[in-house]
């Protein structure tokens, strides 16, 4: 019996002998990765925000589009287009402006469009654009332009500019500016709607130091000044 008891105790010690020991760690399973996903869907473009304040009204008569080609004034050629876009809205500012007027057998308009900010009216950018047509829709139809742009500068991407000079090129007086042409003349009597192409060449010397070709576009709508007396008793 006492073997019995004997032979149960070293059973039980063995069990647990056995039990504390650890075997040798087995390999590591072999891990594969997924294949990556697809890229989702771009999302939808956000919408247009609203247009400045005053930005319709200062665009509303339309405005003049030029592009100039020529050379630099240290003999590098260049190729610039640009838009004068804005307009005053004081009524006190249309006569020189954006009016049209009529003189028997003469149209003449008078155009002054922005190139940006109108902050300042005297040091801000612009184009004057002075245009008389005689016999207006007839055969003898003829033009006549003074075309000049007032502290407007030139930026190229090298960091540098020029001011294109404040002269005045007119066509009436031939030195100077040669090849002047206006094409696609429109005007829509009763919308006082003016559409029209226009080319010129201004020649080195004349007015600048370097040769200019500048042409462009308008697309404007002018006003008419209604006759009054304002000084009526």
């Amino acid at each position: 019996m006492k073997n019995k008891y004997l032979r149960f105790i070293v059973i039980c010690c063995l069990s647990v002998f056995f039990a504390h020991c650890d075997g040798e760690d087995g390999e590591d399973g072999l891990i594969i990765n997924g294949i990556d996903g697809t890229n989702g869907i771009d999302g939808t473009v956000g919408t247009d925000g609203n247009d400045g304040l005053g930005f319709e009204e200062l665009t509303k008569y339309g405005g003049i589009s030029i592009t100039l080609d020529g050379t630099r004034p240290d003999g590098i050629p260049f190729i610039h287009s640009d838009e004068f876009k804005y307009t005053s809205v004081s009524a006190y500012l249309v006569e020189n402006t954006n009016q049209v007027e009529f003189n028997s057998n003469e149209t003449h308009f008078y155009l002054r469009r922005f190139q940006g900010s109108m902050d300042d009216i005297y040091f801000a950018p612009f184009c004057i654009f002075r245009l008389t047509v005689t016999d207006m829709g007839e055969s003898t139809e003829s033009y006549e332009l003074a075309l000049s742009f007032k502290n407007y500068g030139i930026a190229f991407d090298k960091v540098d500019y020029f001011f294109l000079t404040e002269d005045t090129f007119h066509t009436a007086f031939p030195d100077g500016v040669s090849n002047f042409e206006i094409t696609n003349f429109s005007f829509d009597d009763p919308t006082n709607h003016l559409k029209l192409s226009f080319s010129l060449d201004v020649e080195s010397d004349a007015f600048l130091d370097y040769d200019l070709s500048i042409s462009g576009e308008v697309d404007v709508t002018v006003l008419e000044k209604i006759d009054q007396d304002l000084y009526e008793d």
